[in-house]
């Protein structure tokens, strides 16, 4: 004999129905599972990702800060060093006008 049942949607289902009728919903729920922990695993990865991007952002910052640095840096070498050349060249000539030698 085969048996009807009424299934969530008022439907009625013979036996062997209603077992493939129950199989397709736990299908349909692990499927809406998985794509609920696929979601999450994607929230967390553009989280990430906005994570990165903010730090990313700050070595820029901080990097370009340091660079700027080290081009003053270099400018007052330069400045110092053109300035001690001529010292050393002013010396050497007060020195030869004095008569010591070097």
């Amino acid at each position: 004999t085969t048996t009807t049942t009424t299934t969530n949607n008022n439907v009625l289902v013979s036996g062997k129905d209603h077992v493939y009728h129950n199989e397709k919903m736990a299908q349909q729920q692990q499927q809406q599972q998985q794509q609920q922990q696929q979601e999450y695993i994607l929230d967390r990865a553009r989280q990430t990702l906005r994570d990165t991007e903010i730090v990313a952002s700050e070595i820029t910052t901080e990097l370009a800060h340091n660079r700027e640095t080290l081009e003053q840096s270099r400018a007052h070498v330069s400045t110092f060093s053109t300035m001690t050349e001529k010292a050393a060249s002013i010396i050497k000539t007060m020195s030869r006008r004095r008569g010591i030698k070097d």
